[in-house]
């Protein structure tokens, strides 16, 4: 295949020999995609290829029924919706939802966790706390990122951005599909 692009159907003329020309409209970034095509198809003629097997289909967007995709689509459509940006909206529903291990270290070493415990993940956020019971150590709340949820974990997950989703008037799947998503859950074994 030469390639393929996403367009909009715009008209089927006949030219003057009687063949039809099928014409299509090519936008936003779909465009480079139309392009690349183009030149590929006067690559193949130059060479002496002049048919060329051209399909038409229906685009569908894939729509996986992952959970974690899923819940970062709603994240980034909350965001667009409340001026905020993803990864802030992602970082709020890892804090809300709790899943976190407390620990008391060294307060020299804090700086050093935070970096090492942030790398796993977007959502891999560290809190100080207060109430550390020795002095020079601090109290962190180390929140995991939702890879890791298990199914009840996601599940709440899921139902809490659902919900603040349909708030804000922004279309969420159905109750069944949701479901299935929920109970597939796995999460990661970290």
């Amino acid at each position: 295949m030469l390639g393929s692009f996403i367009g909009k159907y715009k008209d089927c003329l006949t030219d003057e020999r009687g063949a039809v020309v099928v014409s299509f409209t090519v936008e936003g970034s779909e465009r480079y995609a139309a392009r690349q095509c183009a030149a590929a198809a006067q690559t193949a003629l130059a060479s002496g290829k002049e048919r060329l097997k051209i399909e038409v289909n229906i685009d569908k967007p894939k729509r996986s029924l992952n959970a974690n995709n899923y819940f970062w689509q709603l994240c980034d459509k909350i965001a667009q919706k409340v001026g905020s940006s993803k990864l802030d909206v992602y970082r709020g529903y890892v804090l809300e939802q709790g899943v976190f291990e407390a620990m008391e270290i060294n307060a020299a070493a804090v700086k050093l966790f935070s970096e090492v415990w942030g790398a796993r993940g977007d959502g891999w956020l560290v809190e100080i706390m207060d109430g550390a019971e020795r002095d020079g150590y601090v109290l962190l709340h180390a929140y995991k990122g939702s890879s890791t949820y298990d199914k009840e974990q996601m599940a709440r997950l899921i139902d809490s951005v659902v919900t603040d989703a349909k708030e804000l008037e922004i279309e969420t799947r159905t109750p069944e599909e949701i479901e299935l998503m929920k109970q597939r859950w796995e999460g990661s074994r970290l």
